[in-house]
């Protein structure tokens, strides 16, 4: 056990993954918000 503690080991392994998810549901919608606008702009030079 990396803790040395049964009951932070358990929030640990609750929490990080937890969070994990968060990060991951913000990146992508600021992705879709500002790569999605690169990606189309870069589309629209190279077919121009």
């Amino acid at each position: 056990m990396v803790t040395g503690s049964f009951l932070l080991a358990i929030t640990l392994s609750l929490l990080e993954p937890t969070v994990q998810a968060f990060a991951f549901f913000f990146h992508e919608k600021a992705w879709q918000r500002w790569g999605g606008q690169r990606a189309a702009a870069a589309a629209a030079a190279a077919t121009a």
